[in-house]
């Protein structure tokens, strides 16, 4: 057993995952997860009271030691990834004024839209587009429904930012989190004023902003107390969840991609340097690379189209393997394996919550297409697993339209776990995929910085090859090449004749 370790708290949208790395091998020690429901008090609405991230944070970190049975002290750092856009709101005392706004809520639509027509075409976030998910149309829609609120706001920070102010009574923030609020031009790292005073945003509510991995302030007595920690522990700004992801799935320099088949399908990869041009409409990202960038593809509906087909269509399957304390999924994918590659010329389009980052019609949705009475219910699921690795090939070769070629994709995320859907991805994309030891990635990548933030590695280079492991490698079966390449162009016309704008 590791006599130190580092803690990584990684706040997510519906619960914080707080895990021990040992310091000694960068082993996964123990993990808590702690879930909390969203609140939706109207249509549109998602608010959470920012305290319950807190206590979530305090409890899964006091169980997370209890299970590693190890003495609190013994932890050397903290280090904090966290979702985007997510707003929570301080008074002058350091007290919430109102509930936290979560990135789901999309009240904002018509602030956003006016936003997007005062700024025009002027935009050096690297975002896609304006959209009431960010951060800047939140606190327009406050300005003008919830004054009271806005005039008691001393402080506009995102979770990150709020558990590190917990955790030391800092107002401390990383670049990597900011490149999703609207507010950052990401090149010359420095806030954008046009924007800001667009959206009523005080200059004096924001954080200070530094690279990934930067020590933010030692642990405050009250936070220690709270959740048994030493005198000399510090506090370790991490990384958006997603590039904290990245480093701890060991994708640090260009050619490795990484994909993440979670609710969404998020694919994100090192870039060679800031593009010249933009290309398409993938998203770029400051990296928790100092100085490095990331270029970042999504489609809204990854494994959240899979729940759906469990659910709609597999009701019966599901509720006799919970019953048998059995993961339902295994079951589909069983079925899924008795089918033939390409599904018996039955596709399937995943665009059931739109099409994300690629270049097709933002009203596409998802489709069966190619239904005959031959085909069963196996069928629908092959050609599911299909239809989400023939997109990921589409974001990967659309991400390289950048100039950096990906050679590799590493899996994360729930879809990592299947070895036939991770040799379904491999045979599609044409690129070899891994599957990493760790599955808590970014865990494992903030505490990676972490490590680099104490000294025990150079660089976040060094540490990846001491932290980072993989656990199995799916190589592009040659025998099916032919098939797949039909499969390819059978989708891509498809995509063309009922997507593109």
């Amino acid at each position: 057993m590791a006599t130190e370790c580092y803690l990584s708290l990684d706040v997510g949208t519906t619960a914080v995952k707080a895990a021990l790395f040992s310091v000694d091998s960068g082993a996964l020690v123990s993990l808590s997860l702690k879930e909390y429901a969203l609140d939706t008090p109207a249509k549109d609405f998602v608010e959470l009271d920012p305290e319950v991230y807190w206590r979530c944070c305090v409890e899964g970190s006091r169980e997370a030691i209890l299970t590693a049975g190890i003495d609190g002290r013994a932890i050397r750092s903290v280090g904090v990834s966290s979702q985007g856009e997510t707003i929570i709101l301080l008074d002058e005392q350091d007290r919430p004024v109102r509930n936290a706004i979560v990135w789901l809520d999309v009240r904002a639509a018509k602030e956003a839209a006016e936003l997007a027509a005062i700024v025009g075409d002027e935009n050096p976030t690297g975002q896609i587009e304006l959209s009431a998910t960010w951060p800047v149309s939140k606190v327009r829609w406050l300005n003008r429904h919830e004054p009271n609120t806005i005039s008691r706001t001393a402080r506009l920070l995102l979770v990150e930012d709020f558990i590190l102010h917990r955790l030391t009574g800092e107002y401390g923030g990383e670049y990597s989190l900011y490149t999703s609020s609207y507010m950052l031009d990401i090149r010359q790292k420095r806030w954008w004023g046009r924007m800001l005073d667009a959206a009523g945003i005080r200059v004096e509510w924001l954080s200070t902003l530094a690279e990934s991995g930067t020590v933010v302030g030692r642990i405050r007595a009250d936070a220690r107390e709270a959740i048994g920690l030493g005198p000399n522990c510090v506090a370790v700004a991490g990384a958006m969840d997603q590039t904290a992801a990245m480093l701890g799935a060991g994708s640090i320099a260009p050619g490795i991609a990484t994909e993440t088949t979670g609710a969404a399908l998020v694919v994100a990869g090192t870039l060679g340097g800031y593009p010249t041009e933009r290309i398409g409409t993938m998203a770029l990202q400051c990296h928790a690379i100092p100085g490095e960038y990331l270029v970042m593809g999504w489609t809204s509906a990854g494994g959240i189209s899979f729940k759906w087909l469990r659910d709609t269509l597999f009701p019966d399957l599901r509720d006799e393997a919970l019953a048998a304390g059995q993961d339902p999924y295994d079951e589909l994918i069983r079925l899924a394996a008795g089918i033939a590659p390409g599904s018996e010329g039955l596709l399937f389009l995943p665009f059931m919550a739109g099409p994300g980052t690629l270049r097709l019609d933002p009203a596409l949705r998802g489709l069966y297409s190619g239904l005959n009475l031959s085909h069963t219910r196996g069928h629908l699921v092959r050609a599911m697993l299909e239809g989400l690795a023939l997109v990921l090939q589409m974001v990967v070769s659309d991400m390289e339209e950048l100039g950096t070629k990906y050679e590799e994709v590493r899996s994360l995320g729930g879809g990592a776990q299947s070895d036939l859907w991770c040799q379904i991805k491999a045979d599609i994309t044409g690129r070899p995929m891994r599957r990493m030891k760790c599955p808590e990635a970014s865990a494992l990548g903030t505490a990676m910085l972490q490590a680099v933030a104490v000294g025990r590695y150079a660089n976040l280079s060094e540490a990846a090859g001491q932290m980072v492991q993989t656990s199995m490698l799916f190589e592009p079966n040659l025998h099916t090449s032919a098939a797949m390449a039909v499969l390819r162009s059978r989708f891509a016309d498809l995509v063309r004749r009922v997507g593109v704008r």
